[in-house]
């Protein structure tokens, strides 16, 4: 008789959509005091206001950094109600076939965020970003790292400051090809259209926010570690989905 052997697989199961997940206790309170800035920084119409409302950024955010403090909370809902109306822009807006006026208002957004001097008026919605990202500048503890590939000299920065800006360089990036398409009635690969849309989603920029809202401190060699960058892209996929 030939020997068995017998392998038990653990319950490998796990139903984590139905469970209720961790909330930040400050959600109810930040959540009206973040839309209400943004409408008034960005002068909304009526029904901007009650698209941002009802799309309740602040209840994903709030569940994506349950442990937040109150003011870091509000910084990251600030950004997560006003990617929304930025992006929609260049999806459904007036800038969605106009790739020249998409890169003007993508050099006026990233010129903070890369230290450049711009000296142009910049739109309400690039200002209220503005003001994002000075927050997230002095929430974080400040350090010296080498440039990266964004044409910026040495900066004096904080890893999650500057993960974040280059983060939003490539999802500015993205936003700038999918419009480089639709203004020039390309059809993308199935392929092609993914990989714009793992930049164009907004979705690893929230991973720094979330490094800056806990205050995580983690050497750069760990986001540079293939499994971890393996593991952002699978996060942006699933967005995908």
């Amino acid at each position: 008789m030939q020997s068995r052997r017998t392998v038990i697989l653990p319950d490998m199961f796990k139903g984590f959509v139905v469970e209720t997940p961790p909330m930040n206790p400050n959600y109810e309170t930040v959540k009206p005091i973040s839309e209400r800035w943004l409408a008034e920084k960005c002068s909304f119409s009526p029904r901007m206001k009650k698209r941002v409302e009802f799309c309740d950024f602040a209840i994903f955010i709030s569940i994506a950094a349950p442990d937040a403090p109150f003011d870091k909370l509000k910084t990251m809902c600030d950004w997560g109600n006003w990617v929304f109306p930025f992006d929609d822009m260049f999806d459904e807006g007036s800038l969605k076939s106009d790739p020249k006026r998409s890169q003007v208002v993508i050099d006026s957004l990233m010129a903070d965020m890369l230290d450049q001097i711009y000296t142009k008026p910049k739109s309400a919605v690039v200002q209220a970003h503005d003001d994002v990202f000075r927050r997230v500048s002095e929430g974080s503890t400040p350090g010296k790292f080498p440039p990266f590939d964004l044409d910026v000299t040495s900066l004096i920065v904080s890893g999650a400051r500057r993960r974040f800006a280059l983060a939003m360089k490539q999802y500015t990036d993205g936003v700038v090809h999918h419009v480089k398409q639709f203004s020039a009635n390309s059809i993308p690969s199935i392929q092609e259209m993914l990989e714009t849309r793992r930049l164009s989603s907004g979705v690893t920029p929230l991973y720094h926010l979330i490094e800056y809202a806990h205050d995580i401190k983690l050497p750069d060699e760990v986001f540079q570690n293939p499994i971890i960058q393996r593991l952002e892209l699978l996060g942006a996929d699933f967005v995908l989905l």
